[in-house]
């Protein structure tokens, strides 16, 4: 029988005709394999067996409740049935209730079908389960000292997730730094593009300015003379020699204090100190994790079914544990026969365990020819590129990339992340290319020459190559369809070039130089079957006349030197067939040759030609031009008329450009995205109004100072970004937005919002943060978001919050003009809350006129809370009651007493609270990992001894506290900091887990533990605490200050 994904429930004669086959047919389009009575049911006397089966193999079960479902026996044995499974096995049951119209819904509920099913997956691997430790372990290294530069280190075996779990670790941090940099692939770009070219693209993400480095030693100047002052966070992938370390990290006063920088490596032996600072190994997976990630990819659900059971332990033991082989071969089996899977275990039974690309190549074979070759494509060059210009030469060379991709995408042997950028597992990666290898030495050894099955190549131009290049060894590479050249620095003579990588079908090895500049200009036409075309640096000297572009289709000649006037504009309009022309950063261009030989164009992108002024009219006749990429053409101040006749164009970026109005595009009926971000001379927006079908449109940091009524025709808009504008007020038009999902305005300027947000029905998210103007109450409509999950309104004068939607899951809340807390004892399904009232003036009689949160305890759900106020006194004692409660930070410098905290709490932030002068006790949070106290007037922490989970405790200016118990008992405590706690006078207890110990300003400590229970202290600094001196004199002292660090190296 073949598995199904969801099963469908219904009596025929209520619903067959309307809902139910409305749904089917939604389910089928998304692609979802689903059962419905009648048409998927095989010939059979015995219904109710078959049916039974389907539910059991279904992980999600949708029953269609109508007026006459209780009077079908089948329906009520399948209703049984469903709640049956879903109690034995955690099936989804996802019901419908009959009594509205099928198109209201059945939207909705295949985007949660297609939710729960996770068809679509994510760059960061969705395969690992129980990462959260590692994630924890990591972020706790990062952060253990949060001023500083550090240097982590994961280590382990190519496959066991290192990378995922880093890109984790980054996401989470990302937001938090001035600049974020992650360099990919490090060994093999190392390899074959060089250092420096690293180097270059650290520079460029960091700073987002091109800087071409010659050399190494030129990099390594140039990262710490720009970067010395900018906290930045650096993800290094797949690093295998020191030399890389050295040129990319160099020493840590390269980055500004508080940097983190990442290392992932298979080789240890590149993380020894004192370059990096933290190193964690990242071990494989123990056999019930790779059960389940296994039975996910194979079953779709987290446990194998009861049937496969046998079939797939035998699986997870030839795997040998890694999440990318467990991953590939749960595809590979997933939907097989029993039959089926007995003979592909057998067969990677007879491979050697630990040869995994063996076992990878089996899910290479069962592709078909098209398949394996756009596969062999991706693994030699196109990992990183956007699926969107790669596809157009798949399409040229008949290899039907789309059903392709579909397939690879199944097979979990690709990704294509929310960018467009295609992702591949390095192991997959160096299977393919092995693949190649292969074919090459076999196509050797019956070819004399071989050149002519070439199909890529890449060329990268070295001063230090002494190799000769003839025309005649070109001509020969009759098959070539991908040509790409980097790097290059030419005169009017010659230039040195180098070839490097692997090609798709077959490579062959040769080094070239001496390129004279009138090369290509010979006949007859070499390349005749070229696709892509990918020159970076493209001299103006050179011409490519004897190049074929009759079948090109890709032409990349980005940070080139070329003019309107360069002679090969006229052999480039040969390419009647090109698709994508990328002319980013040509720097001297200032006007666009004709593109009226290119009327089947669909990609344009000129980014950062920073001299560009004018856009030639001929942009008019590109009617199926979908794409349009402007971004900081800085010098572009008008946009030609002729781009409203551009019917097939989806988006257009105009980011950094000198614009000043967006132009009346009516003929744009199909513009799904405008962009025109941080357009300094912006001013006028008036017609954007006739863009009815425009989906994103982003105004951030323009200059517009008043928003058209217009704008309210956007009915089909879904994200809005009109943060940084100088408008006081927003046209109530905005309510027209019937499908806007997401507004930000974060608008220092804005005074009010109008009452017609509330008819935004389908928001989702409003941010408003930042807003210091806008004052009053809040609409006192905006209740009826019945969509809204997302409310941030930090740094406003907003007095009044009228009822919120119960939808709510993230409320963020500060305001200078409010003096009690809103009532929120509705947000019932609220996660993370941050109320903030402050106050430059207070009356002290005030306080007991101002009421607290009673209702806090109510919102059962919260995970997060942020509480800072001078008007809070108490706390509600149902605090106690939050038993998913993780983050409390209070900053309530009139409150008194600490209340009853849920036992669930991992972190406890408590500042400036310089009221609570009592003992606080903590005895019962058990799962306490982070403490943090500040500026309080504590005597004592009861129950401290007792938080065996605890891995960070920090006391600053707790001018009160006396003593502290002994910590002996607290087994996973690695950093310990104490700063002005003047009346503390002894230490006590064994803290052979601690590796960070800071002591500052705390002038009556007198006695610490002995040296040698400090078995991993890393750094120790021990600073303005005169008692301490004759202790920190003594031999074992001295000798353990030597050995440890007084602070991570500047």
């Amino acid at each position: 029988m073949l598995c199904y994904e969801v099963f469908l429930s219904f009596r025929g004669p209520d619903t067959h005709l309307d809902i139910a086959d409305i749904l089917y047919t939604g389910l089928i389009a998304a692609g979802i394999r689903a059962y419905r009575d009648n048409e998927e049911l095989r010939p059979s006397k015995e219904i109710g067996p078959v049916l039974l089966q389907a539910i059991e193999q279904s992980k999600i079960l949708i029953p269609i409740f109508s007026k006459g479902y209780a009077d079908s026996k089948w329906c009520l044995m399948e209703l049984v049935q469903m709640v049956e499974c879903r109690r034995a096995t955690g099936q989804k049951i996802m019901p419908i209730f009959f009594d509205v119209r099928p198109s209201e819904f059945v939207e909705e509920v295949v985007n949660k079908v297609l939710i729960e099913l996770k068809k679509a997956y994510l760059v960061v691997s969705d395969c690992l389960v129980e990462m959260d430790n590692h994630v924890d372990e990591i972020m706790r290294m990062v952060f253990a000292d949060t001023d500083e530069t550090t240097i982590v280190g994961i280590h382990g075996m190519g496959g066991v997730g290192k990378t995922t779990l880093a890109k984790i670790v980054y996401n989470q941090l990302s937001h938090h730094f001035e600049g974020c940099c992650f360099l990919s692939n490090i060994r093999e770009t190392s390899e074959q593009k060089g250092i420096e070219y690293l180097q270059n693209q650290l520079i460029f993400k960091l700073l987002r300015r091109k800087i071409d480095i010659d050399n190494v030693d030129e990099g390594t100047m140039t990262i710490e003379e720009r970067l010395y002052s900018k906290r930045v966070l650096l993800l290094l992938d797949d690093v295998d020699k020191r030399i890389q370390l050295d040129a990319l990290l160099g020493k840590r006063k390269w980055f500004g204090k508080g940097s983190k920088l990442i290392v992932t490596t298979r080789n240890k032996d590149v993380l020894h100190e004192p370059k990096v600072d933290w190193t964690y190994e990242l071990p494989c997976m123990d056999f019930d994790h790779s059960l389940q990630i296994f039975s996910r990819h194979a079953f779709r659900r987290d446990c194998p079914l009861d049937e496969f059971l046998p079939y797939s332990i035998k699986a997870v033991k030839i795997s040998g544990g890694l999440p990318l082989t467990l991953e590939v071969m749960g595809s590979l089996l997933s939907g097989k026969s029993k039959a089926q899977w007995d003979i592909t275990l057998k067969k990677l039974e007879t491979v050697l365990h630990v040869d995994i690309k063996n076992k990878l190549k089996i899910s290479f074979e069962a592709l078909d020819d098209r398949q394996k070759s756009i596969f062999l494509d991706i693994a030699c060059f196109f990992i990183g590129f956007d699926i969107r210009i790669v596809i157009h030469m798949w399409e040229s060379c008949e290899l039907f990339p789309e059903e392709a991709i579909e397939v690879l995408q199944q097979m979990s042997l690709i990704k294509i992340k929310e960018d467009n950028c295609i992702w591949m597992h390095d192991q997959l990666r160096d299977l393919g290319r092995e693949i190649i290898h292969q074919e090459c030495a076999m196509k050797s050894e019956k070819q004399s020459r071989g050149l002519e099955n070439v199909e890529a190549i890449c060329l990268e131009f070295e001063s230090s190559c002494e190799y000769n290049i003839t025309y005649e060894a070109f001509a020969s590479l009759s098959n070539l369809r991908f040509l790409q050249v980097d790097g290059i620095n030419s005169n009017e003579t010659s230039t040195n070039l180098h070839r490097f990588a692997q090609v798709s079908s077959f490579r062959c090895g040769c080094c070239l130089n001496v390129l004279p500049a009138s090369f290509f200009r010979r006949s007859p036409f070499i390349f005749l079957m070229l696709r892509w075309l990918s020159w970076h640096n493209f001299p103006a000297t050179f011409e490519l006349t004897a190049l074929s572009l009759t079948k090109l289709v890709i032409l990349d000649l980005s940070w080139s030197k070329i003019t309107k006037k360069w002679s090969g504009w006229n052999h480039i309009n040969m390419a009647k067939n090109l698709k994508v022309l990328n002319l980013t950063g040509c720097r001297k261009l200032n006007r666009t040759p004709d593109f009226s030989s290119h009327v089947f164009l669909e990609r344009f992108i000129l980014e950062r030609c920073q001299k560009l002024v004018h856009i030639d009219r001929s942009i008019g006749q590109l009617k199926q031009l979908v794409f349009l990429n402007l971004k900081f053409c800085t010098k572009l101040s008008k946009l030609p008329d002729e781009l409203a006749k551009l019917e097939a164009l989806t988006e257009i970026l105009v980011d950094g450009t000198s614009i000043r109005e967006i132009p009346e595009w009516r003929g744009m009926k199909k513009l799904d995205i405008l962009s025109a971000r941080n357009c300094k001379n912006l001013n006028d927006c008036s017609s954007v109004g006739c863009l009815a079908l425009l989906l994103k449109l982003s105004l951030v940091a323009t200059e517009i100072t008043q928003l058209p009524e217009s704008i309210g025709n956007l009915q089909s808009l879904v994200e809005l970004d009109l943060s940084h504008l100088q408008v006081q007020m927003l046209p109530s038009s905005l309510g027209n937005m019937k499908n806007l999902k997401v507004l930000r305005i974060r608008c220092s300027t804005l005074r009010k919002l109008p009452s017609a947000i509330a008819l935004l029905d389908k928001l989702e998210e409003l941010d408003a943060d930042r807003c210091g103007c806008l004052e009053g109450e809040m609409p006192s409509n905006i209740g009826r978001l019945k969509f809204l999950r997302v409310l941030r309104l930090t740094y406003t004068r907003v007095s009044g919050l009228p009822k919120l939607p119960e939808s709510l899951t993230s409320l963020y809340f500060g305001t200078w003009s409010r003096k009690t807390f809103p009532d929120l004892s509705n947000l019932l399904n609220l996660r993370d809350l941050s109320l903030v009232l402050w106050s430059s003036r207070m009356d002290p009689s005030e306080l007991e006129k101002t009421s607290s949160p009673w209702w806090i305890g109510r919102l059962h759900k919260l995970e997060s809370i942020w509480l800072e106020s001078p008007y809070l006194t108490t706390l509600s004692s149902d605090l106690v009651l939050l038993s998913e409660l993780k983050e409390l930070e209070l900053s309530c410098e009139n409150m008194k007493c600490l209340p009853r905290i849920p036992a669930s709490l991992s972190s406890l932030v408590i500042k400036g609270c310089w009221e609570m002068k009592a003992s606080i006790d903590l005895s019962n949070l058990r799962a306490l990992a982070d403490l943090e106290v500040t500026s309080c007037e504590i005597t004592e922490i009861q129950g401290l001894e007792g938080l065996e989970k605890l891995r960070s405790l920090k006391f600053v200016r707790v001018t009160s506290l006396e003593k502290l118990p002994d910590l002996t008992t607290l087994k996973n405590l690695t950093k310990l900091e104490l700063y002005n706690c003047p009346k503390l006078d002894e230490i006590q207890g064994r803290q052979e887990s601690l590796e960070i110990l800071r002591i500052e300003l705390c002038r009556d400590l007198e006695k610490l533990p002995a040296p040698s229970s400090f078995k991993k202290l890393k750094y120790l600094r021990i600073h303005e605490c005169e008692k301490l001196k004759d202790l920190l004199g003594s031999d074992d002292w001295r000798t353990l200050k030597e050995v440890t660090k007084s602070e991570p190296e500047k």
